[in-house]
């Protein structure tokens, strides 16, 4: 459907939509905190809107005027059903997803590649602009007091199997633990669900999960019915807390085996392309980890760390990441300030050509949840952050973010993406580092005002100053930003 005459009309319609929602939910709103009954069904959905602007670090001659600086509007509708009795569970949930005003000239050659997430959306769609598809579907079986099982299409958060009570390390969890290594990719307008299994055991101060499943097709792709069945993750995890709510714990394993047969797919990773093109073999990679957080006063600590094994393709693969933050919350302050500091590092290969690949993997994560100017993760990466949340009243929270990320190996490459989404499509993209590790600064804001308890309003703004890797690739300008608005409403 060709969007270029309908876009602008489409988009201002969009827009008062939205506005007509804050006219209709400025007053306070209470939700029936009422269990629901045993036996009875219950329907709801969501809807939300997004104007994103992108201003992408200028390619130069390599693409038309501008072709990095665009708007566009994306939007999910959600529609669920959920059925429960006194040990049973199901529930049944459709997406709609669309995607409006898409640019058509934000791709250039490579290095440069897509543009912003706007030339990924429009690059995987074919000139698409909505689909409709089933996001979740699953059944939930109570066994005996403390288990569950459920069985079907669902979303799961490596990290989040349990949450404390503590609002500080809930927050914690949910910001700087939760999706690192498996989500659903939920910042995108279609999002990754998994068709699988998860057998949970729960006590107050001890979880037990175990989970297995394929990923959806999804995230930039708006047709999501399918799921990739060559691509296989495996996951347990413990966690353990103390009865006080001051600290957690959680170990965990991953097992991920990459299947996908393709005779188009090309592993990404630092090898010259008539290498990789030659490797069809199979990834199998074994992750062990750990967190732990702990709240010792006004002060928080977290770590989080795990270490790689297995066979990347042809090559043995061995790699690492770790990260370590440290918080301050002083008590009875106005704005109710709460300041961090950490340092994330994802490791890198130093060698192309030994046949051992060192480059940390991240699997299927939601990237943007600790990248939120998405144009990097945590792989082969070291990122230093300061950041300040302040709440000036109840309903709203600001974040103030500035970031200093190098390269951790100047042989590697500068790595983005959120893991396998299409079979003919790696998952991540790679762009060369031209023997710097320096790769850019950036300082980012956002504002979240919770309207009432089902409506939420969020603006962010990011601006990146591209170092010695970005300046190398994108001759025309080394700045770019990221600015959204965007609305929230449950029904």
């Amino acid at each position: 459907m060709c969007l270029k005459n309908t876009s602008k009309y489409l988009i201002f319609i969009f827009l008062a939509l939205s506005f007509s929602w804050f006219h209709r939910v400025l007053g306070v709103e209470t939700i029936d905190k009422k269990k629901p009954e045993y036996g009875t069904f219950k329907f709801s959905g969501s809807i939300r809107e997004r104007i994103e602007l992108w201003d992408w670090y200028q390619p130069g001659k390599s693409v038309s005027p501008r072709g990095n600086n665009y708007m566009f509007n994306g939007s999910i509708i959600k529609l669920n059903g959920l059925y429960e009795n006194k040990n049973t569970q199901g529930f049944v949930e459709f997406a709609i997803p669309s995607l409006i005003g898409l640019p058509h000239q934000a791709i250039a050659p490579p290095p440069q590649g897509l543009l912003g997430l706007g030339g990924n959306y429009r690059a995987f769609n074919s000139g698409n602009w909505a689909s409709f598809f089933l996001k979740q579907a699953y059944f939930k079986q109570k066994v005996k007091e403390n288990g569950t099982i459920k069985l079907g299409r669902f979303e799961f958060s490596d990290g989040l199997e349990v949450l404390t009570g503590d609002p500080t390390l809930d927050a914690l969890k949910k910001m700087r633990i939760g999706e690192r290594l498996i989500g659903n990719f939920g910042f995108t307008h279609i999002g990754r669900s998994f068709d699988g299994f998860e057998a949970m055991f729960d006590k107050p101060t001890l979880n037990a999960t175990v989970f297995g499943a394929f990923p959806t097709q999804g995230v930039f792709d708006l047709q999501g019915w399918k799921d990739l069945h060559d691509v296989r993750v495996l996951y347990t995890g413990l966690t353990k807390e103390d009865r006080a709510m001051t600290q957690e714990g959680r170990l965990f394993y991953i097992f991920y085996n990459d299947a996908r047969n393709d005779p188009t797919l090309v592993k990404t990773d630092n090898r010259p392309l008539p290498t990789r093109l030659l490797d069809k073999k199979d990834l199998f990679i074994h992750t062990i980890g750990s967190h732990y957080i702990k709240k010792v006063g006004p002060f928080d600590f977290l770590g989080w760390g795990a270490i790689q094994l297995g066979k990347w393709g042809l090559q043995d693969h061995f790699a690492y990441a770790w990260d370590t933050e440290l918080g301050f919350k002083p008590p009875k302050i106005p704005f109710k300030p709460w300041v961090r500091i950490g340092t994330t590092q994802g490791s890198g290969d130093n060698n192309p050509i030994n046949g051992s690949h060192t480059t940390f993997f991240q699997i299927l994560p939601t990237p943007r949840q600790y990248a939120r100017f998405p144009f990097f993760n945590m792989m082969n990466l070291r990122d230093y952050f300061i950041q300040l949340i302040l709440k000036p009243h109840d309903k709203i929270t600001t974040r103030l973010d500035y970031h200093i990320l190098d390269l951790a190996q100047s042989k590697d490459l500068w790595y983005a993406g959120g893991g396998a989404f299409r079979n003919n499509i790696f998952g991540y993209s790679g762009a060369p580092s031209n023997g710097s590790t320096d790769l850019a600064n950036f300082l980012d804001l956002s504002l979240d005002y919770a309207i009432n308890p089902k409506t939420n309003f969020t603006f962010y703004f990011g601006h990146s100053l591209g170092q010695n890797v970005i300046r190398d690739i994108y001759k025309g300008s080394r700045r770019g930003s990221y600015f959204y608005w965007e609305i929230t409403r449950k029904f």
